[in-house]
């Protein structure tokens, strides 16, 4: 079973400390591996040859970026760490990498659990919010699976989400009369890196 790792943005000294204090099972990035941290580049090498990802917001707006494809406004990356991104790979990012990032999934189903970057925004199906929509001005962007900032509801079909992205909510476990349905793992309000191993859901940190 895997470790799932949120949000690591560019810390690869962090990633490596983390995981040090894991279990040594197969890693998951939740998604935003890279921008803001100093080495995103490494990073990326590490999950391309050791470990699965997920895409998130960040990994998305490099894509637009780089491929110019115009989802979101001019500048939009560079205004959310993309410059540190781009200096790790000394301002050229290589072909191989951009592919690697455009494959990678929206979600996974692990062990009854749901696995994303955001939460599944209340009120819409899974199918809806993995449709992102035109550009990051549609109103499908801003409940997509990759970008959304509210808060969870228990999904029928899956006995917990697991997600990252959402800092304002920070370390933080969501509950009913039922118990815990889904987790925040986002700690970086706090500058922690955060992960959880399935199926214990051990929680653990290091700092930035």
């Amino acid at each position: 079973m895997p470790n799932i790792i949120a949000d690591i943005a560019g810390n690869f000294d962090a990633l490596m400390r983390l995981l040090k204090k894991m279990p040594d099972d197969e890693v998951i990035s939740l998604g935003d591996m890279v921008d803001r941290g100093p080495d995103s580049r490494a990073v990326i090498d590490w999950f391309m040859s050791n470990g699965r990802a997920i895409n998130g917001n960040h990994e998305h707006m490099l894509l637009d970026y780089c491929r110019k494809t115009g989802f979101y406004q001019e500048g939009m990356w560079m205004l959310n760490g993309g410059i540190a991104t781009l200096a790790s790979f000394r301002g050229v990012i290589p072909d191989d990498v951009l592919t690697w990032l455009e494959r990678l999934p929206l979600y996974m189903e692990i062990d009854g659990c749901l696995i994303s970057h955001s939460f599944v925004a209340p009120g819409y199906s899974l199918r809806e919010v993995c449709d992102i929509g035109p550009s990051s001005l549609d109103i499908k962007c801003e409940r997509s699976i990759i970008w959304c900032r509210d808060a969870p509801r228990r999904m029928r079909k899956y006995k917990m989400q697991i997600a990252g992205h959402n800092s304002q909510f920070s370390l933080r476990r969501f509950s009913d009369g039922r118990g815990d349905f889904a987790i925040c793992l986002d700690d970086s309000r706090h500058r922690r890196l955060t992960g959880m191993h399935l199926p214990s859901l051990e929680i653990y940190q290091v700092d930035y």
